[in-house]
């Protein structure tokens, strides 16, 4: 754990820098931890561009993908994407958590990461939901 608090820490400072190389740099460093943490994107470019436009999202992400790794990697896939709604402009990502059985208690561990999730993008841009498609890890 304490490894992953100096990236994460590195990203940080990177978006406060402000300038776009930076930003670029924080956006790919985000990038390169999510995928280095075991979940699958496999609409990179849609989740690059979406935090290039949500910079303020990167750190909540990546908090976010930690808590849903700890609760779920051992028995689950996860999958980030991004989500484009076919009726109005609202892009947002999207954290899928895949498994073979479903049952209450995930489905109580599920909300609870939503709680997690808007807490901490309060007062961001971004909107990350982490959710189920009930599909078979594959």
């Amino acid at each position: 754990m304490v490894c992953l608090l100096r990236p994460l820490h590195d990203v940080l400072f990177q978006v406060c820098v402000g300038d776009d190389t930076s930003l670029a740099l924080s956006v790919e460093g985000c990038l390169a931890h999510v995928v280095d943490d075991g979940i699958s994107l496999p609409d990179a470019e849609g989740v690059r561009n979406y935090l290039l436009d949500h910079p303020d999202a990167c750190l909540p992400l990546l908090r976010i993908c930690l808590a849903t790794i700890a609760r779920f990697a051992a028995e689950a896939d996860l999958r980030l994407e991004l989500y484009r709604d076919p009726e109005i402009e609202d892009d947002h990502l999207v954290l899928y958590v895949s498994r073979r059985e479903y049952d209450q208690s995930f489905m109580h561990a599920l909300q609870e990461l939503w709680g997690e999730s808007e807490e901490a993008l309060e007062g961001t841009t971004a909107w990350i939901l982490v959710t189920t498609d009930f599909g078979t890890p594959g």
